[in-house]
């Protein structure tokens, strides 16, 4: 029941460091997609993840529920 705002980024990672302001967040994780199934995530967030990593290798697709 608290209300969240998710922002979901991906990028190919060359090098350094990213810095978070601890202020700004309350979780975070760095995962791939195997790794994310093992979070409890909200509704839907999984299903953009996979999205993105589709997109990331090339492969088109479109939205859906996974299960």
């Amino acid at each position: 029941g608290t209300p969240s705002l998710v922002i979901s980024c991906t990028s190919d990672f060359v090098s350094g460091e990213v810095v978070l302001q601890p202020e700004e967040l309350d979780e975070f994780a760095w995962v791939n997609l195997t790794e994310a199934r093992s979070y409890k995530l909200i509704d839907g967030i999984f299903d953009e993840l996979s999205l993105a990593e589709n997109k990331r290798r090339g492969k088109r697709s479109e939205w859906q529920r996974s299960q």
